[in-house]
């Protein structure tokens, strides 16, 4: 597991829409956690664990994660996942090999995550654990996350109305009404050592017809094997969403990690990094996103990635990259 702690904004985005549905003051819950106010438009952004299962808790603790997370999860797609776990899922051969695609991968949504897979007789247990947040009050709002990805996974090849015989949740409580209505054969059990689905072997046997095309969003190096977190790439991801509001400093950051400012740059030059370097690399990998974006000024990419001058922009772009931000744009534009 990554040191820092992260979750797409996705994940959480699903729980801000039942949120908004009940009235709550989603803007004001956002500022009080210290989450940037943009989350809802950058779905892609990783965010701190800690903060993400802060806000949870302060809508009616475990109760409401139980419940209001349930109801959360029903909206889960399969387009919310990243488009490298899609291209992986949608190639793999058999309804098994999609279901270890989701497990191998499921850190890349959710870096506390640690997954699995055990046979058990006839039926295969797959498993997917919140490892550091064990006693947090809002963990059932992930655990629910967890156990819809595997029913999506699994009703690709069963049909919509598979439903699993077993499901635990490690997290205490009382399942929703909800919940037996809508998996109305699987016997659901609370405060167990696993988040977990238990799954018929013969049914993950069935083969999976493969698509045609990959996933929107997808490259060629999707579907290598990919990129593996790192101290300075989670620190930059976890940096990257409050660029629109105000970059943070390295004493914000070592707040948000829970430590100081002299122990994070410690960490940082341990790893041969330093805090401006993995800033201006969260820079520049939002510039260069944005800057294929032809419409978009280059001015106001560099206002988007927290540079007050242009020129400034512009000098740690070329830096970085070797070409100046202009440059680079029309570098894209021959590249077709």
């Amino acid at each position: 597991m990554t040191p820092v702690p992260l979750v797409r904004a996705v994940h959480l985005n699903v729980y801000l829409n039942v949120l908004r549905e009940i009235g709550e003051p989603v803007d004001r819950l956002l500022n009080r956690v210290g989450l940037p106010g943009s989350v809802e438009d950058n779905p892609n952004a990783y965010l701190l664990v800690p903060r993400v299962l802060a806000l949870v808790s302060a809508c009616g603790g475990s109760h409401a994660a139980m419940h209001l997370g349930f109801r959360a999860a029903q909206n889960l797609s399969f387009q919310s996942l990243r488009p490298e776990t899609q291209a992986a899922f949608l190639n793999a051969p058999s309804g098994r090999a999609r279901l270890r695609a989701m497990v191998r991968r499921c850190t890349f949504e959710d870096s506390a995550l640690v997954g699995g897979m055990v046979e058990e007789g006839r039926n295969l247990r797959v498993r997917c654990d919140m490892v550091g947040f064990e006693e947090s009050p809002a963990l059932a709002y992930s655990e629910w996350l967890q156990i819809y990805a595997f029913l999506l996974a699994v009703r690709s090849i069963a049909g919509a109305d598979w439903c699993p015989e077993e499901i635990t949740l490690t997290t205490h409580g009382t399942p929703p009404d909800a919940a037996y209505a809508a998996l109305p054969n699987a016997r659901i059990l609370l405060g167990q050592p696993h988040c977990s689905i238990l799954v018929p072997i013969e049914t993950l046997a069935r083969p999976c017809r493969r698509p045609a095309a990959p996933p929107v969003g997808s490259t060629p190096e999707t579907h290598a094997q990919l990129q593996t977190w790192t101290y300075g790439r989670g620190l930059r991801e976890m940096l990257k969403p409050y660029m629109n509001d105000a970059p943070l400093d390295l004493a914000e950051a070592a707040e948000m990690l829970g430590t100081t400012a002299r122990t994070l740059q410690r960490r940082l030059d341990r790893n041969g990094m330093s805090f401006r370097k993995v800033l201006d690399e969260a820079r520049y990998e939002i510039a260069c996103d944005l800057l294929a974006d032809r419409a978009m000024k280059i001015i106001d990419v560099s206002f988007a990635t927290g540079y007050e001058n242009p020129q400034h922009f512009t000098r740690a772009f070329r830096r970085l990259a070797g070409i100046s931000p202009r440059d680079y744009r029309k570098s894209l534009a021959l590249a077709g």
